[in-house]
């Protein structure tokens, strides 16, 4: 009995050991990703000079990537439950590897936008097929923990971007920054070799020819693409926010806004150790209804520079703990996580489409009436939020 018990423990240690390695290969991959969706925006000035870019075209160089996502989330998860989570992650990083290469020796705009539209097709597998993959490696609470963990993904890919962006354009230049990202993804291609297994349950290969769009996971998408449009609103007006109405300086401005979006990963983290503690964490959605009230708080005309900027602080904290926990409820809409590969694959497009289309719609509101309206938006993004979380988990739904 001594002996078994011997023997069983370091297998345990073992198992656990290879979860862990597994987990953070495919994190890796996600936050990979997210720095190359980020790669451009911190250099897009150098790159205007040197490769005679105007505004519009620096801007496109920056979305591209978002808006493949955004149009092609959904067919990228059906092509991803035919080929396989593990076979999508490592196809995903081979092309951001190409694609980085490519961007690096870019010579004009031509080159330089095929490849970050190439980019964004490795991106979306990559987005679509890590949650996936998180949901066959892990069980219990580690995998509610895992798929919150998974949120952090984009605002320190993002943070990478901001911070090493810049600096290593300027110490070696803007191709040294962008072949970094080329090469990068062919380490973490190994790691994924390595420490991230195939596994097709019965229930996978039962679903695997069929392809039908459930109700719960475009209700769950639907709120996703809500929350994330608040927040990227709040990222993107908060700069010229702080620069017009509370008098600081674009850089202090700039440095404010970098802060309070790596807040993101706080509200990530807490988002996971719910789900590791709590029997029913979609309780948590009703979180959202603060939201409004922070936004309001922080782009109002009576708020001092302190108050706006803890509201803001709230707001982006807040924001990050909805985003991880939608990601970790996605199980919870599906059945046995047979169709895991195409509710994450909306949940993506949606979720793009909404980061792509909030700073045009909040700046409009904005130039339209006052900074007021940010508040009134949010609220109405909010109650769509809340009202298809409601319908999402009133009852377990029933489809054939």
């Amino acid at each position: 009995m001594t002996g078994n018990s011997m023997t069983t423990a370091p297998a345990g240690g073992k198992v656990r050991r290879r979860v862990i390695l597994a987990v953070g290969s495919v994190w890796g991959t996600g936050v990979l990703a997210a720095a190359v969706l980020g790669a451009i925006a911190p250099i897009s000035g150098i790159l205007q000079d040197e490769l005679g870019l105007s505004l519009v075209q620096a801007g496109w160089t920056t979305s591209i990537v978002t808006c493949v996502a955004a149009a092609l989330g959904l067919p990228a998860g059906v092509l991803i439950r035919r080929l396989g989570f593990r076979t999508a992650l490592l196809t995903g990083l081979l092309i951001l590897g190409v694609a980085g290469g490519c961007a690096a020796l870019a010579d004009g705009f031509g080159v330089l936008l095929v490849s970050r539209l190439v980019a964004g097709a490795g991106y979306l597998l990559v987005f679509v097929a890590g949650p996936v993959a998180l949901m066959r490696i892990t069980e219990g609470p580690a995998r509610g923990a895992a798929l919150a963990l998974w949120g952090t993904c984009v605002p320190i890919g993002l943070g990478v971007s901001a911070a090493l962006g810049g600096a290593i354009t300027v110490a070696w230049g803007w191709r040294a920054w962008l072949a970094l990202l080329a090469v990068t993804p062919l380490i973490l291609l190994l790691g994924v070799l390595r420490n991230v297994r195939s596994a097709t349950t019965s229930t996978d290969e039962g679903h695997r020819t069929t392809i039908k769009l459930r109700r719960r996971p475009v209700l769950l998408a639907t709120a996703f693409a809500a929350i994330a449009a608040i927040g990227v609103a709040v990222t993107t007006l908060l700069p010229r926010y702080l620069t017009e109405q509370h008098g600081l300086s674009v850089v202090d401005a700039g440095v404010v806004t970098a802060v309070l979006s790596f807040s993101n990963v706080l509200g990530s983290v807490t988002a996971a150790l719910l789900l590791r503690r709590s029997r029913s964490p979609q309780r948590g959605l009703w979180w959202i209804v603060v939201v409004p009230v922070v936004v309001t708080i922080t782009f109002a005309s009576f708020a001092p520079t302190w108050v706006a900027v803890g509201a803001g602080l709230v707001a982006l904290v807040s924001n990050g703990f909805l985003v991880s926990l939608m990601f970790a409820l996605v199980p919870y809409t599906v059945d046995d996580g047979a169709d895991a590969d195409l509710a994450n694959g909306v949940l993506a497009q949606l979720g793009s489409l909404g980061t792509l289309l909030a700073p045009p719609l909040f700046g409009a509101a904005v130039t339209r009436f006052d900074w007021g309206s940010t508040g009134v938006l949010s609220a109405v993004l909010a109650g769509l939020a809340v009202l298809a979380s409601m319908f999402c988990f009133r009852r377990k739904e029933s489809e054939g």
